[in-house]
């Protein structure tokens, strides 16, 4: 999510393997990074510089 809120990238994935993701296409700043697992729901922010 970008800091106002909006979906900017979304994927769904197995939460057993390591995932990489091409993130180039994003503009620098601040957004924040949210993982379900169906029960759970993590969050962390993240700084593209």
């Amino acid at each position: 999510y970008s800091v106002d809120g909006k979906v900017v990238f979304s994927e769904e994935g197995n939460l057993q393997t390591t995932n990489s993701y091409n993130l180039k296409h994003l503009n620098n700043g601040l957004y924040f990074v949210s993982i379900t697992d169906g029960k759970k729901t993590y969050t962390a922010k993240w700084v593209k510089k």
